[in-house]
């Protein structure tokens, strides 16, 4: 008899069960459940799961290292029918030894459509991600990839091996790719941009570069390969802290401006100097996302004003079928008049259920600030709201 969906935390209970019955397998042995002992039976008894079509292994905290990884590749690469792989596999000591292992195996895994991996805090630097992306190249098939590096210092090499790689899975519909606190700077984030150029297919991209250094140049990269991805439908963007400027948010502007299929936008470009004409070009190019629902835009710390907040009200007035709207305008320059119209015309979206809005430590005064909340309080349609004056 077929199982079609389980879920083991216990080995001894995944050992009884009917191995071959298997098809979609979730098993979860985080923080040292599984021990260097119950690895290896783990991972004999999945390769007897012929029928198995969708595998997701959570091994968080587990002391994995190379020669675990041989253990863990040489399974999962018997189950041939695999479709979908889902490995969670941060905080362990893979290593770039360990990548350099584990790759190959992933290169045998040619039936994948969708893959999933959690490699977060594993120090495998920039040749364990050359080791991953030489893998990626070989998994044309694949449609939907989500990869987790966080905090690996792969570095520019690692991010340009990443870049190079990632060209070549030109089916991909669906990518996240998580590269956050990896000292990546211009050269990896010009070959990241360039992969994203070739990725003509997409439909949901999510993208979290904050915490690098990647600077004008590199957003630029990124606007250009964006310009590319005129399918987007969802489109996810993490760049705080990357020292952009006003240069950087002006070309990621117009690159954004050419994702006219977009419904949902979350932007974060938090401390990044941006200033009043990089977040102009920006909130200008919302003006093309005529088809957005839902619109999330952090631009805290970034030395905007009133120019910034009037070229919002005017894309607003344009993005009328916006239901969720999430705006963080902390720590800037916005002054009162212009406070009070970007108010009246977020009042006006008449679609508009849900709202966040944060004003605090800008120029304006106690009294406009009562007048704002007051504004926005009385719009009955909506069912949440959250308002920081």
């Amino acid at each position: 008899m077929i199982q079609k969906i389980t879920y083991f935390e216990n080995l001894e209970n995944f050992l009884s069960s009917s191995l071959s019955s298997h098809i979609d397998l979730n098993i979860c042995f985080r923080q040292n459940k599984i021990g260097t002992k119950g690895l290896p039976v783990l991972c004999q008894s999945l390769s007897s799961c012929n029928n198995l079509q969708s595998l997701t292994l959570n091994l968080i905290q587990n002391k994995i290292g190379p020669q675990e990884a041989n253990i863990l590749g040489s399974a999962f690469v018997k189950c041939t029918n695999l479709s979908t792989l889902n490995l969670v596999l941060q905080q362990n000591q893979i290593g770039s030894q360990g990548m350099s292992i584990l790759g190959p195996f992933l290169e045998k895994c040619k039936n994948l459509s969708t893959l999933t991996l959690d490699l977060q805090q594993n120090k495998i630097g920039s040749q364990g991600t050359s080791s991953l992306g030489m893998a990626l190249a070989q998994c044309p098939n694949i449609k939907c990839l989500t990869l987790d590096l966080f905090n690996n210092q792969i570095g520019d090499n690692g991010a340009q091996s990443l870049g190079i790689a990632l060209q070549n899975n030109i089916n991909l519909q669906i990518l996240l790719l998580e590269v956050r606190q990896n000292q990546i700077g211009k050269q990896g984030s010009l070959s990241l941009g360039q992969a994203l150029a070739q990725l003509t297919n997409l439909l949901t991209l999510t993208l979290d570069f904050s915490q690098n250094q990647i600077g004008p140049e590199g957003a630029q990269a990124i606007g250009k390969g964006l310009a590319k991805c005129t399918k987007l439908q969802a489109l996810i963007l993490n760049l705080m802290q990357n020292q952009i400027g006003s240069q950087g948010a002006l070309d990621l502007g117009i690159g954004i401006a050419s994702c006219i299929n977009l419904s949902i936008f979350k932007l974060d470009l938090f401390n990044n100097q941006i200033g009043e004409q990089g977040s102009m070009q920006i909130s200008s190019a919302l003006e093309n996302l005529t088809k957005l629902q839902s619109l999330t835009l952090d631009f805290a710390q970034n030395q905007i004003g009133s120019q910034c907040v009037y070229a919002l009200t005017s894309a607003f007035a344009k993005c009328s079928s916006i239901s969720n709207l999430s705006l963080n305008l902390y720590i800037n320059n916005i002054e009162s008049q212009s406070a009070l119209s970007l108010c009246s015309t977020i009042a006006r979206i008449t679609k508009l259920s849900t709202l966040t809005l944060y004003l605090r430590k800008n120029q304006i005064n106690q009294q406009i600030k009562l007048c704002l909340r007051n504004k926005l309080l009385k719009i009955k349609r909506l069912v949440f709201q959250f308002i920081v004056t």
